[in-house]
């Protein structure tokens, strides 16, 4: 089995999320979605949060309106 590299699954997770960055509604669902995933066990923790920042940014959205 091949290692995994995480920069690469992210940059690759990125790219592919970017793709919506025209259709703002998608894109707050997409991000909606991630703060969803990120609270599910009842901890939204920095690393998910930054997870969220990286997300939002791709998709030319202010992160703030979903960490605050």
């Amino acid at each position: 089995m091949k290692d995994f590299d995480v920069d690469v699954g992210r940059s690759e997770a990125l790219r592919v999320i970017g793709k919506f960055r025209s259709n703002p509604d998608v894109a707050r669902m997409i991000v909606r979605s991630a703060v969803i995933i990120g609270k599910a066990d009842g901890n939204f923790d920095a690393s998910e949060k930054r997870a969220v920042e990286m997300i939002a940014r791709e998709l030319g959205i202010n992160p703030a309106e979903f960490l605050s």
